[in-house]
């Protein structure tokens, strides 16, 4: 079987690189890569993206052999019809990895034709680190990857402010383009920048707050010799999703800038206000796969369809989405109810093999932004604590003590949130480890300890997922 690449598809197109997008996860391959190469298709965008690496210190061996190129498939019900769709991806030029090559990735800022940075580093990407020095060398964190990014566009052109950027920052943290911007300025203080670039930052470029919405499964491995029959190629990159898509982009000031992506037949839109789409969107749908993960790992299951429709997770599921996660929202009861039976059917979607364990990645930062807000609220509403999210919390830190009867998991997450961990769960007193967990701020924004009743309510919850861990 042909192996997929550029010759063998007979693609020779090489549109303008209009597009950098950091992050080269099933997601984004799945929705943004899918969505300039559908513009590219419906109008007149001509654009193709470059990614940049923004974890990993090496290039994919795929994006590589396969010159950028893979397939899109998706399936699943949408609005009481049976799609099924595959589209080779073609926008994809290639990867740039900026500890493999700085150089090149200094070079990639100079492209005239640029006009969006794109990006999805989960809700652990954005954040400050010291350890980062300086524009000259290859940093550590996203911000100042982007931060260095901007600067040497700067001077390569200089300064002129037709060369700015409008910056889509996709991960699922509030406001994620005014933080991002934050971190970004925090870093030309703290690299003390000239004052002509921070203006040029402020004034040129425009970060807008997004909010996307698509279930990206990945890489279907279970059905991988029939996928490449049916495509006639070898292609390892191959990603599955859903059909439903949607990308609020927050930006009244920005309208002219983002014209280009709202062109097409697609389900984009530039709103003044985005914050009840973002909360219903996190909670519900988000909140629910977090949910799902520990739920599920710990009985044995591998993916969200074998959870959704487990006689017990399944109705405990649905139990937490509409009394204790929508109470806690401020539209009205029927647009909640209407997207949590949406939300429900696409959990059931069984086209779509979407792992438990690839939704744990980072899973501490994830609950902290996805369901911990809930709980509180709804304690703040309702003067108790949400028993399902309670659970689904106590099972989280266990699931993160890395066994359970004869379960092993190998969790995905910052190396200071597994060293935590591993520290606590090795203590002989569970209100012990539990006060080291909650205790730390980084983890959850706040000291869990120090709200009244929290520990003490977890801890039983914590015991009950115990006693019921089967023997080894």
């Amino acid at each position: 079987m042909q192996q997929l690449n550029r010759k063998n598809a007979s693609i020779h197109t090489e549109r303008p690189i209009k597009v950098v997008q950091f992050g080269k996860g099933n997601f984004l391959r799945g929705f943004s890569c899918w969505l300039f190469d559908v513009l590219n298709e419906q109008t007149d965008f001509n654009g193709d993206i470059v990614i940049v690496s923004s974890h990993s210190k090496t290039l994919d061996p795929h994006l590589s052999k396969q010159e950028g190129l893979y397939h899109v498939l998706l399936k699943g019900i949408e609005k009481d019809r049976l799609v099924e769709e595959t589209r080779l991806i073609t926008c994809v030029r290639k990867e740039i990895n900026p500890h493999v090559n700085f150089n090149e990735y200094i070079a990639l800022s100079y492209l005239p034709a640029l006009q969006y940075v794109v990006s999805n580093t989960t809700e652990a990407g954005i954040y400050f680190e010291e350890r980062d020095l300086n524009v000259n060398h290859p940093s550590i964190s996203f911000p100042a990857k982007l931060t260095t990014f901007l600067y040497h566009r700067f001077v390569h052109f200089g300064g002129a402010m037709s060369k700015g950027i409008t910056l889509l920052p996709t991960e699922l943290i509030p406001e994620n383009a005014n933080l991002l911007k934050s971190i970004v300025l925090r870093y030309i203080d703290f690299w003390k920048m000239p004052d002509p670039f921070k203006t040029w930052v402020l004034q040129a470029n425009t970060f807008c707050n997004t909010l996307v919405d698509r279930i990206v499964s990945g890489f279907p491995t279970d059905k991988a010799n029939d996928i490449h029959e049916q495509l006639g190629y070898q292609d390892r990159l191959v990603v599955q999703a859903e059909p439903f898509y949607s990308w609020h982009i927050e930006g009244t000031k920005s309208k002219g800038k983002l014209l280009p992506l709202t062109k097409g037949n697609l389900e984009l839109s530039v709103v003044s206000n985005m914050e009840p789409y973002r909360m219903r969107k996190v909670r519900m749908l988000n909140g629910a796969h977090m949910v799902m993960v520990p739920l599920g790992l710990l009985k044995g299951l591998g993916s969200v369809q074998e959870t959704i429709e487990n006689p017990q997770l399944g109705p405990l599921l649905e139990k937490i989405i509409y009394r204790e996660i929508i109470p806690t929202l401020s539209l009205s009861s029927e647009e909640l109810n209407d997207f949590a039976g949406s939300v429900i059917e696409r959990f059931k979607n069984p086209y779509l093999n979407h792992k438990l364990h690839s939704i744990s990645l980072n899973g501490i930062s994830k609950f902290r932004v996805r369901l911990l807000p809930t709980i509180l609220q709804y304690r703040k509403l309702k003067n108790k604590w949400p028993q399902g999210l309670m659970n689904a919390f106590a099972h989280l830190l266990v699931l993160y003590k890395g066994s359970y009867g004869n379960l092993q998991f190998h969790l995905r997450d910052a190396p200071e949130v597994l060293t935590c961990f591993a520290h606590a769960w090795q203590q002989t007193d569970l209100r012990t480890t539990l006060q080291l967990l909650l205790e730390k701020e980084q983890f959850w924004g706040q000291d869990l300890t120090k709200i009244k009743g929290f520990s003490t309510e977890l801890e039983r919850y914590v015991e009950a997922v115990f006693i019921a861990e089967p023997c080894n």
